[in-house]
């Protein structure tokens, strides 16, 4: 499980985890982001096994 997935370190932190051929659970707050993390495991790996939330409340678009 991994927090902040879809940048930084949080990214290649999931990236790495894929490419050792662990399943995936991660989060972020830009889901677009995190679809195209997503793909990028699947290409790492075909048989990729991720889960995603998309970690968007009222409060955190209002700080943007």
């Amino acid at each position: 499980v991994c927090s902040g997935g879809s940048s930084g370190i949080g990214k290649g932190t999931v990236l790495l985890l894929s490419k050792l051929g662990c399943s995936v659970a991660f989060g972020g707050r830009n889901k677009d982001e995190l679809d195209k993390v997503v793909a990028k495991c699947k290409e790492i790996r075909a048989d990729a096994q991720v889960t995603t939330t998309a970690l968007i409340t009222k409060e955190l678009s209002l700080l943007r």
